[in-house]
């Protein structure tokens, strides 16, 4: 039940982001390996064979949660780790940054 407090309380939050306004979305898949690094403030959530399914960067492996400018963070975190641990795909909306890299800004856990 908890899980379904945080995946609408990050939904009626995070939408309301402006990122949104030209935000893409990726395919759904299971995330394979997660990295925090603290020096960065970035949160990454890594799919090995890229994420797929973005036009400008369907090569992307390493998708990213930018803790330090995103005040839902923390609540990004904790969906993604649920849903690493329950592995259960989800599929991420967000933007590009280069070919190798997609910020996120909402996560949908399917």
């Amino acid at each position: 039940m908890k899980i379904i407090y945080v995946y609408l309380f990050i939904f009626t939050n995070v939408f309301m982001a402006t990122d949104l306004a030209y935000a893409e979305s990726t395919a759904q898949k299971t995330i394979d390996w997660m990295r925090l690094r603290s020096d960065q403030g970035n949160y990454y959530l890594v799919k090995d064979g890229g994420w797929g399914g973005v036009p400008e960067c369907p090569g992307a492996k390493y998708a990213y949660i930018k803790a330090n400018i995103n005040p839902y963070a923390d609540q990004l975190l904790s969906a993604a780790l649920a849903a690493k641990l329950s592995n259960t795909p989800v599929s991420l909306w967000g933007t590009c940054e280069g070919t190798q890299y997609f910020r996120i800004t909402s996560i949908n856990i399917h």
